[in-house]
């Protein structure tokens, strides 16, 4: 799979990529880096790199293994342009949409049809 290197922190060997099929964010938590590529390790990956790994599901968490590095700052604005994607300029309201309940089509129908008088 191949993913946007959102956050990482080189201390803990700890990262969390962006999916390319837009599921949930990948966990890579350094310990399956294949040891002759140098360049994988947790050091080297900068937020906004593009990388390929493997995906497995632990827990119910999607787990990145094994990263080898695409393409280097090709999305370096991703992180922040998405954490700056709800802010707004307008005034945040209290307001409460009104709830407006729709008919499912077979009542419409039923409900259009003439009612037939006994004889």
């Amino acid at each position: 799979m191949l993913g946007v290197v959102l956050w990482r922190d080189e201390a803990e060997g700890k990262a969390v990529f962006w999916c390319e099929d837009q599921g949930d964010l990948a966990y890579f938590d350094g310990n399956s880096v294949p040891s002759s590529d140098d360049n994988t390790q947790v050091g080297y990956l900068n937020v906004g790199d593009v990388v390929r790994f493997d995906v497995t599901f632990e827990n119910r968490l999607r787990r990145a293994n094994a990263p080898s590095i695409v393409e280097q700052h090709a999305c370096a604005s991703l992180a922040d342009d998405l954490r700056n994607s709800g802010l707004s300029d307008q005034p945040q309201t209290n307001e409460v949409a009104e709830v407006v309940r729709f008919q499912p089509r077979s009542e419409q129908v039923l409900s259009l049809q003439p009612k037939r008088r006994a004889l």
